[in-house]
């Protein structure tokens, strides 16, 4: 497995799939849920176009790497992506029991790529 290569999709697809899922939270959250206005925020659009961009990365990712690789990884690295970026850019809390969690979503993860 080319690795640099691979590690980059997973870059890649964490950032979009991050970035997609803040900025449709924060629409979601400013309106108050999903009234009439959030149809006419360009976030919207933006998240939907960020995560959409994200899914096409998991796809051509899955063509080139075993499925027993990429779904975790994948899955992983995106969960742990997204409740980081909440904790910083949305200030969502974060308990101890989160912070052990992703930390053993990321151990994991060690296991698997070895």
């Amino acid at each position: 497995m080319r690795s640099a290569v691979f590690i980059g999709y997973v870059v890649i697809y964490a950032a979009l799939n991050a970035g997609g899922l803040l900025l449709l939270r924060s629409v979601l959250e400013s309106d108050g849920g999903l009234q009439r206005g959030v149809l006419a925020d360009v976030r919207l659009y933006l998240g939907i176009a960020l995560y959409a961009v994200g899914f096409a990365m998991w796809l051509a990712t899955l063509t080139r790497y075993p499925l027993s690789i990429v779904y975790p990884i994948f899955v992983g690295v995106g969960y742990c992506s997204v409740v980081l970026a909440a904790f910083v850019v949305l200030h969502e809390t974060a308990s101890v029991t989160k912070v052990v969690g992703i930390s053993l979503v990321g151990l994991g993860l060690l296991l698997v790529v070895r």
